[in-house]
């Protein structure tokens, strides 16, 4: 007789564990693309800071491009000055801020209870019955030999077999998350910090 209770196997598992360590591991990648967004801002946006600063300094990145100080009159041609401007990096350039948007956890068991019983049973049946009878007349005689022996034999086997399955699927969405409000002001200090000056032409 099958005695397995699946509700008893599925109550001893540890869905605390299970389930929780899938969310644990989703907010341990959250915190890991704060500290990715964090060590892009230090490194690309500020140089290595001096012995004794908090912080670098603010990368800048500088160019040239001519700009039109007289337009072009009659047959005088348009002049143009060569500047040179200088922009912080990190106004120019997209700053990571991924952001776990949902984590959809699916976690599935499938146990299957098989009971086989087998028997088997097997007689043997030997008999000879031994008898001596006499009768005299006539000049006949007659004499019977019987042997008997019996044997049985019987076998009985179950067995239980119990297969389980458990699948784990995590879904996770990840977005561009908003930036942050204090990194947008330092953003705005940085732009106002924008320079731009004109670029004077060497003698000779």
């Amino acid at each position: 007789m099958n005695n397995y209770n699946p509700g008893q196997e599925l109550s001893s598992l540890d869905f605390s564990s299970i389930i929780g360590g899938a969310l644990n591991a989703v907010v341990g990648a959250q915190a890991q693309s704060s500290r990715t967004s964090v060590a892009f801002i230090k490194e690309v946006g500020f140089t290595p800071p001096k012995e004794g600063d908090a912080a670098g300094d603010p990368v800048y990145v500088s160019f040239k491009y001519p700009k039109e100080i007289a337009p072009a009159q009659g047959t005088e041609p348009a002049k143009y000055q060569d500047m040179e401007i200088s922009v912080p990096i990190l106004t120019i350039m997209p700053i990571p801020f991924i952001r776990i948007a949902n984590a959809d956890i699916d976690f599935n068991v499938k146990i299957n209870s098989v009971s086989t019983a087998d028997t088997s049973s097997e007689t043997k049946a030997d008999a000879s019955i031994e008898a001596s009878a006499g009768y005299k007349g006539f000049g006949f005689t007659a004499n019977v030999k019987i042997n008997a022996s019996v044997s049985h034999q019987k076998k009985a086997s179950t067995s239980e077999k119990v297969e389980k399955e458990y699948s784990l699927h995590i879904n996770v969405k990840a977005v561009q998350d908003e930036m942050p409000a204090g990194m947008g002001r330092i953003l705005d200090v940085l732009e106002n910090s924008i320079l731009t000056k004109a670029v004077e032409k060497k003698a000779g």
